[in-house]
């Protein structure tokens, strides 16, 4: 129940699971949803501390700064649409854990220490 899910699809997670949900998208955090670029993105994640991530995989890269990814699960859906069309998707579940050196990534990437307080 103290899981902290980070996730692309939030909506229907957060309430379905029961726990707290990190929309990466930024739809309910306007600092997520005005990160500059991914390794800034994943600083702002790293104060949440997910301890699972539910993302597209070509997404994956982009969290391996920051977090150690061991994954869980792989969900395929064939006919995943979208405006403009379908294509395939591939959705992974992986446990995350901070980096140890997650610190000294995002002072260099943000200035600040992304696990102190603002």
């Amino acid at each position: 129940p103290d899981a902290v899910i980070a996730a692309e699809g939030a909506g229907a997670i957060r309430f379905f699971s029961e726990r707290r949900v990190l929309d990466i998208v930024g739809l309910n955090d306007h600092r997520l949803a005005h990160a500059a670029n991914p390794e800034g993105k994943n600083c702002l994640m790293a104060d949440a501390g997910p301890s699972l991530v539910l993302v597209p995989e070509p997404w994956l890269k982009d969290l391996a700064p920051g977090f150690d990814l061991e994954e869980v699960r792989r969900y395929e859906s064939p006919q995943w649409s979208v405006v403009g069309g379908r294509f395939s998707r591939t959705v992974v579940a992986a446990r995350a854990r901070l980096r140890p050196d997650v610190v000294e990534y995002c002072l260099k990437v943000l200035g600040r220490n992304p696990l102190a307080a603002p």
